[in-house]
């Protein structure tokens, strides 16, 4: 009978398991591979491709650890709270010397859910670091700081501890998601830099789609006044000098020389798409923007104003290092906001 070391033996590639711990009070299982396991405090509508029973019992004064695999058929309750898992396809996998804890990388819950990702070496990993409140992203393998850095009893692989812990996510999108619903304290997400410069484009897949093509697409165009545009940056420049970002500073002149003279964008403070008619446009009214800028403040919904935007840079400040200058003359009325 093979023994295992750890539960991901048991699954394969983009698979995820419940693995329960049980001392066999609660376990059945028939000639036909029929069974079930219970009494769970569990997610009734959570999808599994396979169920581990982990049966840890002593017979004749030794202990045996056994492990049982079977698919998920539904489950039966709750009764007071605590639901029946029934079972088919229920075989003798093998067993394990190693205790609950070790097996599973599990606490004192006898239920722990458990996933193979399809694509280990794409994997992402996520640090999160409580005492210092950081959330950093690290490409498996992409790394070499990876497998040393700040791991142990206290930021365990898999799961989150006293101070942190490393996450397995299958993108960057998934990731992010987490982070945004449960970690809104901490600043904003951010790839390790070793690892995005030790990671090329072809680790990450081979993605191809058709472009090019030609459709006639016909829509209304908003209005847009290009004297206003110019009389904007004409005013700012003679204010300031400098046709510089209201919510980062930067400066196409200054950063990329003669090409980015009298470059810049200018944002209208409330959208022209929210218009419903034509309206008179003052100076103050818009804004000088990056196109970085430009494209963030329009990803708000409603768009965002320059001073949210400007909030939102300050406080990722410190994972981003970004120098952020003050506006020492107020050059639009969201300035004030």
């Amino acid at each position: 009978m093979p023994t295992f070391n750890t539960a991901q033996e048991l699954l394969q590639p983009g698979q995820t398991g419940m693995f329960v711990h049980t001392d066999g009070r609660h376990f059945t299982y028939n000639a036909d591979g029929s069974g079930s396991t219970g009494f769970w405090v569990i997610n009734p509508s959570r999808q599994v491709d396979r169920v581990v029973v982990v049966l840890d019992e002593f017979r004749r004064g030794k202990r045996i650890v056994e492990l049982f695999t079977a698919r998920h058929d539904g489950v039966v309750g709750p009764k007071d709270g605590r639901y029946t898992v029934k079972l088919i396809d229920v075989q003798l996998a093998g067993s394990t010397d190693r205790t609950w804890k070790e097996f599973a990388n599990a606490g004192q819950n006898p239920v722990r859910y458990i996933s193979k990702l399809a694509h280990l070496e794409n994997a992402l990993w996520l640090n999160v670091d409580k005492p210092l409140k950081s959330l950093i992203l690290h490409f498996r393998g992409g790394c070499t700081d990876e497998h040393r850095k700040g791991r142990g009893r206290y930021k365990p692989v898999g799961e989150l501890g006293r101070d942190g812990g490393w996450l397995p996510f299958p993108d960057y999108s998934a990731a992010l998601r987490y982070t945004q619903h449960e970690w809104r304290d901490f600043p904003p997400l951010r790839y390790c830099s070793n690892c995005s410069a030790a990671v090329s484009l072809s680790d990450l897949g081979d993605y191809t789609d058709d472009e090019g093509g030609r459709n006639l697409v016909t829509h209304h165009r908003i209005e847009r006044s290009s004297k206003m545009v110019a009389a904007k940056r004409k005013a700012v420049l003679a204010v300031r000098g400098a046709l510089a970002c209201e919510v980062c500073r930067f400066d196409f002149l200054q950063f990329y020389g003669p090409v980015g003279l009298d470059y810049c964008e200018v944002h209208h403070l409330t959208p022209l798409a929210d218009l419903t008619q034509k309206q008179t446009t003052r100076l103050e009214d818009l804004a000088i923007v990056c196109s970085n800028c430009h494209r963030m403040l329009h990803r708000g919904r409603p768009c965002f104003t320059i001073h949210e935007l400007k909030q939102q840079l300050r406080e990722s400040n410190d994972a981003y290092r970004m120098p952020l200058e003050k506006t020492d003359v107020p050059l639009s009325s969201q300035h004030s906001a």
